[in-house]
């Protein structure tokens, strides 16, 4: 039986939440009716008889190792558990790590199960008044996912702790359902889920959001308003945005108003006439986001951001505070104003991906807080600790590495998108920075140049500090660092803080003390697992 060096006993469970009616089947407001009580539904959407009164509520399924020590004794669990394991999430700042992802590395885990006979008990809230055995029909698996083919995006946890704690007392991982396998010939099923941050991938997150609108009338030359064969998506207003329509990707208008005709179609009229089209064109949603600091609602940094996250997730999966907090805090006098048209619907992660380039953003996933939160790259005003390789790290557990492919010597930025010229992407301005002595023969004799479109930047001020930070951060190559800490030694994912380790010495051979910054963190019991890249900002003395 599994121990840690203090003789305590370990255990791991693994929670879903699973989609579950609050109706009582035949209850008002739920009229389905059956002569026979083992046809009954199972509280499921898939299998509900009344699917318009469907009350969408929660179960949590509790699973464990076994029996006698497999969850604490106020949780009824089920004894299906053999494994788990988890991968760290990553955060990128200003998008630079060419190792991940431009928003960063999605926390993941992998779960696996052994399928057993089950009674139906806790489960299937009319199981005593079936006519069969659900011990001899089926095993829990393959029923779970006959009557729940809707996993996906449900709450997954995976807890970690010591017998005799509550659950709540035990460690805790919260994840998104991407996968569940079948059982195999062995019995076996596997679960795959990743963090919040799924959210943003391409294929699940469009702003502003597509539609299936088309031309119900033709459009003659001059034309003010437009006559449409269904809606265009609705999406929540914002003091920084203003709403534009498209007709076939050529001509946008910024809307004025909007009329449902009662009949299926939807009238709109905007400023300025249309050129001809014919009927059935298709007409999609537009934005522009304004930042003119001679306007009274300039869009900040923050407000972007902010707006973006907002797209794919709700106010209570986001640390507001914190996002607010660390911009306020790193901006200083210099106000980060953004402009941009966005001509049709654009995934939230490219759109995050280009700010985060622009701006030298961090977006990532905090798994202590399980809240979306974001960084900019910046000296550090808040108390920085500082840690000791004896002291601090678990022995044997740390790994320097070098990170070179991410060095530039050269910043090639365009920016200041042509208004008049968005569809061929082209830009006003080009700011390049060059730090001549990065390439010198004297150091690394090679001039990098790192060149990016800024397509949220509007102003030569901007450009020039996104410029000179990258320098600071990227001239030479960043050292990397992973380790393993006590708990009692907590660092949190974006956090700064000071470690002298003996595989990064200084010209006198002795370790050096290095800022670095927390780029992933996951915890497994009492130990903690970090990754950290090297912080070459200033941080407090």
């Amino acid at each position: 039986m599994p121990v840690d060096s203090m003789g305590r006993e370990l255990i791991e469970l693994v929670q879903i939440d699973q989609d579950f009616c609050n109706n009582t089947y035949g209850v008002a407001p739920c009229t389905a009716t059956t002569a026979n009580p083992s046809t009954k539904c199972f509280n499921t959407y898939f299998t509900c008889q009344d699917q318009p009164n469907y009350d969408r509520g929660t179960k949590t399924i509790t699973l464990s190792k076994d029996v006698v020590h497999g969850a604490p004794d106020d949780v009824y669990s089920i004894p299906s558990l053999g494994a788990f394991k988890v991968s760290l999430p990553e955060f990128n700042i200003g998008a630079r790590d060419t190792r991940t992802k431009v928003l960063g590395k999605f926390g993941s885990c992998s779960a696996t199960f052994k399928d057993l006979p089950f009674s139906d008990n806790h489960l299937d809230p009319y199981v005593s008044e079936r006519d069969y055995n659900p011990l001899e029909n089926g095993t829990f698996w393959t029923k779970f996912l006959s009557r729940n083919p809707y996993y996906n995006d449900w709450k997954i946890r995976l807890y970690d702790g010591f017998v005799g704690q509550t659950i709540a007392q035990m460690n805790v991982r919260e994840y998104r359902i991407d996968k569940i396998t079948n059982p195999n010939s062995s019995g076996s099923v596997t679960i795959t889920a990743l963090d919040l941050m799924r959210k943003t991938d391409s294929d699940k997150a469009l702003f502003p959001p597509a539609s299936d609108c088309k031309l119900y009338t033709e459009v003659l030359s001059g034309d003010e308003s437009i006559r449409t064969i269904g809606r265009l998506t609705p999406y929540t207003n914002d003091t920084i945005l203003t709403k534009y329509l498209v007709i076939s990707d050529t001509s946008r208008r910024e809307i004025q108003t909007e009329v449902d005709n009662g009949d299926g179609t939807w009238t709109y009229t905007f400023f300025g006439g249309m050129q001809p089209y014919e009927v059935g064109a298709s007409v999609s949603n537009a934005v522009y986001i304004t930042s003119s600091s001679l306007t009274l609602t300039a869009a900040t940094a923050f407000q972007v951001v902010l707006l973006l996250l907002r797209q794919v997730f709700t106010l209570s999966e986001i640390d507001v505070t914190q996002i607010g907090g660390e911009f306020a805090l790193r901006q200083g006098v210099e106000s980060i104003y953004m402009q941009r048209f966005i001509l049709k619907p654009t995934p939230v992660n490219e759109l995050l991906s280009d700010l985060a380039k622009d701006i030298l953003l961090g977006v990532y996933y905090d798994e202590e807080s399980k809240l979306i939160k974001a960084r900019l790259a910046g000296d550090e005003t808040l108390p920085v600790l500082t840690f000791d390789q004896f002291n601090n790290l678990i022995q044997g557990s740390t790994i320097p590495a070098l990170d070179s492919a991410s060095r530039a010597s050269d910043i090639l930025i365009h920016f200041n998108k042509s208004a008049s010229d968005l569809d061929n992407n082209a830009y006003l301005n080009t700011l390049l920075k060059v730090d001549p002595t990065a390439s010198s023969e004297n150091e690394y004799n090679e001039a990098v140049t790192y060149e990016f479109n800024a397509n949220w930047t509007q102003y030569l001020n901007r450009a020039s500090k996104t410029a000179t930070d990258l320098l600071t951060m990227y001239r030479s190559p960043t050292r990397l660092i992973s380790f393993q800490l006590d708990i009692k030694d907590n660092i949190d994912i974006a956090q700064v803080f000071k470690l002298a380790y003996r595989g990064f010495t200084d010209i006198y051979g002795q370790p050096e003390l290095i800022n670095w910054i927390c780029t992933g963190r996951t915890r497994s019991g009492d130990i903690l697992q970090i990754t950290a890249q090297e912080f070459k900002f200033n941080v407090p003395v």
